[in-house]
């Protein structure tokens, strides 16, 4: 008897021997259990950006993790940890939906790095890829401005300075 993973429960297993006039068997009850298998992320989390000010939500971390044991009643549930602290970020998991839902400080723009955990009921854990998380500045003001300057005598040529920014309306 070889068991694999669907094979938990219990079997008879019997065994009789004879030397062609004595018979003597025995009997005996073998528990086949499973073992807990660990989840895992089977997906590679991309990296993010949303716009200083605003809440970033993230699709639900189902889509990048599993569990094998889940077809028995086993559950899984996700915590998330910054690389470096204190954080600028902050991050807050929806346990029903698995939805990220991401806050920066109304004045950090930048980036900063986090991972994942994957946990099971039964305590297997796993870990994610790295995310750069990035806030990007909201600028207010002119989207493009070019100035030149010109000097005078020995040599001096032109400067040509040239700013430009991405446009971000609030709705």
């Amino acid at each position: 008897f070889i068991a694999n993973y669907s094979s938990a429960g219990f079997y008879v297993v019997s065994v009789s021997v004879s030397d062609g006039s004595t018979y003597s068997g025995h009997l005996w009850t073998l528990n086949v259990t499973n073992v807990n298998r660990v989840p895992y992320f089977n997906k590679t989390i991309p990296d993010m950006s949303w716009y200083q000010g605003r809440t970033y939500t993230m699709d639900s971390l189902d889509n990048y993790a599993t569990d094998p044991d889940l077809e028995i009643d086993d559950s899984i549930f996700y915590d998330v940890y910054f690389v470096s602290e204190p954080s600028q970020i902050q991050a807050k998991i929806n346990q029903v939906t698995h939805e990220v839902l991401f806050n920066s400080l109304p004045t950090f723009s930048g980036s900063e790095v986090v991972y994942f955990k994957v946990i099971d009921s039964l305590g297997a854990f796993n870990y994610s890829n790295n995310v750069i998380l990035t806030v990007k500045p909201v600028i207010t003001g002119a989207v493009s401005s070019t100035s030149t300057s010109t000097s005078g005598g020995g040599g001096g040529g032109g400067r040509v300075y040239e700013e430009l920014c991405e446009n971000y309306w609030y709705c």
